[in-house]
């Protein structure tokens, strides 16, 4: 008997049915619109799209464990609703709107609407699953009541709950489309699903564009004093969330050591090379791992790091783990193996032997490994042990490390511990659960899925066995699975992932999505299949609408009721860095140079640099005085013939040399530490009151000219006839630049190029960074250009600002002026030569 022939189709209660249209013929506070009835076999696997995966039990009752703060991750819940009993949950948690039964030798599909107009609203149905000892029953409801919670942070805070009165009545209708067919096998409906649905071609507009923004965006992060990037920048305000207690994570500078280093060999670019050679000093400071466990042998590295003084100090975050969030021990391993694969450090390979040995003395019996172990510490973060749970997405990580290992090392053991880990993975039918820690525990969840698939495609690679390459594709339809494949009048959703299904949904995953993007790339070029491919450019083209402004891009973007969605006010480090590597999929690296550096060199004998009294540097052109740079005060003076206020062209560092900042800064540098950093800690307590909110945005216009500012030292120097080298402190900064000038088309312009400029110190308050600043307005703004009768200023990066007392460029964004940064760009003069 067909499968089909098994499926009985009825419409529910208080409604009737014309094809798609249903009219409401009674007045109830629910309404069953569909039932779904199916003959009962064997069932082997089962799901709703990104919403529920089959574990032995065919109903929708949630034995998931989140405690606080866990379950105050989001902006938007619809909480579940009952009918006979039953949990009804709502459709806005499905993301593939689909629902799969596989059984032996076929499979039950079926496509839905997840959303429904009603009176001109949309409303998302709920949906019940149940069983009996005959058939499996799917259900889909209307309630004309029900509640939400409503957030205003995404993060922390308490939600509001308020009633929604749907108000149906007999009379109105409304369509809701369910098909139903029979396939063989449920990779093949997801597949036919998605190809019906994916758009002819996604066009990707200057990905190498998008790379250099997302470089640029990582200064905003980096402390050139630790040699580590900090993980949460506000997008638009100076400075870092949770910064007083959680200051970066070592998993994921790992990441970026590879990275740069591969970067850097590809593109030449020396900053790459300056970063990765900071990174690598981290995983060799014994303050940041730990030996003498009390689980294993070898060392472990910290998954979290604190300020203490001048250096870094770890600690653990929700225990010891391997991967995911907040990273762990495989992940650092994998990623300084494949940075050891470019660049000799013995040391360095020491200790990555001695963590490979850690990570295969952990493993579980059946393979896996667990969530995390408990090393050191009394109290837990979370109150479950994780060491019970197996993690999917650890256990793939440990894989990819040990084959890694076994490759550099020969190691025998490293490579039947990884088999062991690949055979716990290995199946036709895939859920994944515990591959992040600040999720549900038994939540169903896709993160994982990414490392998976990389773990099977590096079995392929090593060992050649084409299974380990289908089992990647299996993992690869159980992420599609995670796709939105809807929009709404308010969210356009379609083609982008969240691989989480309960806790922290409804939402949008930028970091996970860009992961995946390289992971699918990887397949297609594995398998052949370009299926894969317009998959990862699709998904690229969706995820990259949510750059910032400063060209990073954040973890999450989440609905507002009825508005649409929203982005966190913050950028993650680790993501503009995959964003970064997601966008290499889409170029090749070439030398580039810019033709005004080309020219810049060239020397013009009439132009010539001169110093006065030790402190001043004078342009002149044939003899004649053109520009003055006074060193000390850190400005350009008027220029003569030119119409310009006597402060000249100047620098401007609004609150950082304030008597308050200084103190602030000094009580916070006496408690940084092991225990000060609970005493600090207070200050974020008002987060998990009110949540996570940016700070307030200075945004009327603040000047504090760096001439008054106490100088420690300064200098200039002459290189030759148009070329002069600067150098100025004070007790928190350090300006450095090269400065040269050109004649050209009747104009001198004058460069300072490279203009560096170093923060000297951790926790400045600075709240509006401003240079060049000029006071008066211009004539006109041409791009970075801006124009004033007589002469033109142009910088390298920043916004203008243009005030009734001054002109500027807000640098505000440009760099980390907070913590130990450093600005990289360029500033420009252009005057009338005659």
């Amino acid at each position: 008997m067909s499968v089909l022939q098994m499926i009985l189709e009825r419409v529910g209660e208080g409604v009737e049915s014309e094809g798609d249209r249903y009219r409401v013929v009674e007045e109830r506070d629910s309404y069953l619109i569909k039932e779904i009835i199916i003959g009962k076999e064997e069932l082997r696997y089962a799901f709703i799209g990104g919403m529920w995966y089959y574990r032995g039990r065919f109903d929708l009752e949630s034995d998931i464990s989140l405690p606080y703060p866990f379950s105050t991750y989001y902006t938007l819940k619809i909480p579940d609703k009952r009918y006979n009993g039953r949990v009804c949950k709502s459709l806005i948690y499905t993301k593939m709107p689909v629902i799969a039964l596989q059984f032996k030798d076929r499979c039950i599909f079926m496509e839905f609407d997840p959303v429904i107009e009603v009176k001109g609203k949309e409303i998302f149905p709920f949906i019940s699953l149940h069983e009996d000892q005959s058939s499996y029953i799917i259900s889909f409801h209307i309630f004309n009541r029900y509640s939400i919670k409503t957030k205003e942070s995404a993060w922390l805070g308490f939600g509001k709950k308020r009633k929604i009165c749907v108000g149906l009545k007999p009379g109105d209708s409304f369509e809701f489309r369910l098909r139903i067919k029979e396939i063989k096998d449920w990779k093949e409906g997801v597949r036919d699903f998605v190809s019906k649905k994916l758009p002819k071609e996604a066009k990707i507009e200057d990905p190498y564009r998008i790379f250099l923004k997302g470089k640029n965006a990582l200064w905003r992060s980096f402390d050139s004093l630790t040699g580590t990037f900090l993980q949460l920048p506000w997008s638009r305000a100076p400075g870092f969330v949770f910064v007083n207690s959680s200051y970066s994570l070592p998993s994921f500078d790992a990441v970026r050591l590879h990275y740069f280093e591969r970067w850097f060999r590809e593109s030449g670019d020396e900053d790459f090379k300056e970063w990765s050679n900071k990174l690598r000093d981290i995983f060799k400071n014994p303050r940041l791992y730990k030996r003498g466990l009390r689980e294993g042998r070898g060392i472990i590295w910290y998954n979290m790091t604190n300020l203490a003084g001048d250096d870094l100090e770890g600690f653990f975050y929700m225990d010891c783990g391997y991967s995911g969030y907040p990273g762990g021990q495989a992940t650092i391993a994998f990623h300084l193996l494949r940075f050891l694969e470019m660049e000799k450090d013995e040391e360095l390979d020491r200790l990555v032997r001695e963590s490979l040995d850690y990570i295969a003395s952990t493993q579980k019996g059946n393979g896996s490994w667990p969530m995390a172990i408990r090393q050191e510490g009394f109290i837990r973060f979370r109150p479950e042990d994780l060491e019970r749970f197996e993690t999917h997405g650890g256990t793939a990580e440990c894989v990819r490390a040990l084959l890694l290992g076994y490759r550099r090392f020969g190691d025998g053991e490293m490579l039947e511990r990884a088999l062991r880990g690949l055979n716990y993975l290995d199946t036709e039918y895939p859920v994944c659960y515990h591959g992040l820690r600040d999720i549900g525990i038994r939540e169903a969840e896709a993160f994982s899925a990414i490392a998976v698939m990389e773990a099977f495609m590096d079995a392929f690679e090593v060992l050649g066995k084409r299974d380990y390459l289908e089992r990647a594709l299996t993992y690869a339809y159980y992420a599609l699975t995670w796709f939105y494949f809807y929009d709404t009048k308010q969210m356009e959703l379609s083609f982008n992932f969240h691989p989480i299904s309960e806790s922290i949904t409804p939402r949008i995953s930028p970091y996970e999505s860009l992961l995946l993007v390289s992971t699918y790339n990887r397949l297609s070029k594995l398998s052949g299949d370009l299926f894969w491919k317009d998959i990862a450019k699709i998904l690229f083209v969706r995820t990259i609408r949510w750059i910032s402004e400063n060209g990073g891009i954040c973890e999450g973007i989440f609905p507002r009721f009825s508005n649409g969605l929203e982005p966190l006010p913050m950028e993650q480090t680790f993501a503009t860095v995959e964003l970064m590597n997601a966008s290499t999929n889409f170029f090749r690296f070439q030398d580039k140079r810019d033709e005004h550096e080309k020219d810049i060199e060239r020397e013009d004998k009439d132009i010539e640099f001169v110093i006065r009294d030790g402190k001043k540097f004078i342009l002149l052109l044939r003899d004649r005085e053109k520009l003055v740079f006074d060193v000390e005060k850190f400005r350009i003076e008027p220029i003569d013939g030119v119409q310009m206020s006597e402060h000249g062209i100047f620098f401007s560092f609004f609150d950082p040399y304030s008597l308050s900042s200084s103190i602030k800064r000094r009580i916070k540098r006496f408690l940084r530490g092991r225990y000060g950093k609970f005493l600090l800690g207070l200050s974020e307590v008002k987060s998990f009151i009110w949540g996570v909110r940016e700070p307030r945005i200075v945004r009327e216009p603040k000047v504090y000219p760096l001439e008054k500012v106490k100088k420690k030292r300064f200098s200039v120097e002459i290189e030759k006839n148009n070329t002069a080298k600067i150098y100025y402190q004070t007790s928190l900064h350090r300006i450095e630049s090269r400065i040269r000038a050109l004649r050209e088309n009747g104009k001198i312009r004058v460069l300072f190029d490279p203009l560096i400029i170093k923060v000297l110190g951790h926790d400045l308050s600075c709240k509006k960074v401003l240079f060049p600043v000029i006071e008066g307005k211009p004539e006109r703004v041409e791009g970075r250009k801006i124009v004033f009768k007589g002469f033109s200023v142009f910088a390298s990066s920043g916004r203008v600002m243009i005030t009734e007392g001054f002109t500027a460029v807000d640098q505000t964004l440009s760099t980390n002026w907070t913590h130990g940064g450093i600005y990289k760009g360029a500033l420009g003069i252009e005057i009338d030569a005659e």
